[in-house]
């Protein structure tokens, strides 16, 4: 009995460790004001920014990682995606903030 309530806490604990943190704006037209957090639920690993090409919307959803590269990958901020949008996948507050950065200073 011990065992197994010892496994079921550490393998929550594992599990749970593979949640990411992604940020949140107050105002999805400024990137300037992305500066609040979200807890993402177990099994979300990675951030998947979204940014709208035509008015340079942003927005941030909890993802897993495998799904986000293939978005990624079908609407790449560097060709400028032709659905009107981009995606940008990071893996923490620094990398989101870094990427996100680069893209409205230098893309």
């Amino acid at each position: 009995m011990h065992f197994t309530l010892v496994f079921l806490v550490a393998a929550a604990v594992v599990y749970g460790a593979n949640a990411a943190i992604c940020p949140t704006c107050s105002n999805e037209n400024d990137y300037t004001t992305c500066t609040g957090q979200q807890n993402c639920q177990a099994g979300h690993d990675t951030c998947e920014t979204r940014i709208d090409l035509r008015d340079n919307k942003i927005d941030y959803h909890c993802s897993e990682a495998q799904s986000c590269t293939h978005q990624q990958t079908q609407n790449s901020c560097d060709n400028a995606g032709t659905n009107g949008h981009c995606v940008i996948c990071c893996n923490s507050l620094a990398d989101c903030r870094a990427k996100r950065d680069d893209y409205f200073m230098f893309g």
